[in-house]
């Protein structure tokens, strides 16, 4: 009778430990703030408040110059709704990936989303948009990142 108290009272340390919903809800808001700040032309909020790993990637100079870049392709964020997302928790590190249908003033796009859960707080790990309004679009500008761009684009775990 205490194995039993003892499993059920670890599936409810780990149901809370990890409640997609919640998770869910806190990058719905880390989603919104990014919007707010493409619309605001902030780029450098969005760098600071990203995961370390992401600052780790791409230096803020290089991610001003392509997030003004997409600025003039895209323009503001008018609507965006989510597509899909994936919560995953593996030894206490949470991750979450969110797809967005985004309506901008020039076109849609999808854009991909990765969060990740540092203590306790939830950080952007990467950031992806898919659009044909970047058909032609010159990556090699960007130093490299042309080669991550085609990292984020991993398929390898559905965003359902």
């Amino acid at each position: 009778m205490k194995l039993k108290a003892f499993f059920v009272g670890l599936a409810a340390f780990v149901l809370a430990a990890c409640n997609p919903v919640e998770v869910l809800d806190e990058t719905d808001t880390l989603v919104d703030r990014y919007h707010a700040h493409w619309n605001g032309g902030r780029i450098d909020p969005i760098w600071i408040e990203a995961d370390e790993e992401f600052r780790s990637n791409v230096s803020k100079a290089q991610y001003s110059a392509l997030m003004a870049d997409f600025q003039q392709i895209f323009g503001d964020i008018k609507n965006s709704e989510r597509k899909s997302f994936n919560v995953n928790s593996d030894n206490g590190v949470t991750t979450v990936k969110v797809a967005m249908n985004t309506q901008f003033a020039n076109g849609t796009g999808v854009e991909k989303f990765e969060f990740i859960e540092r203590d306790g707080k939830m950080g952007l790990k990467a950031y992806h948009v898919e659009s044909g309004l970047l058909e032609g679009y010159d990556w090699s500008q960007h130093d490299g990142l042309a080669d991550r761009k085609a990292e984020d684009t991993d398929e390898s775990a559905p965003m359902e």
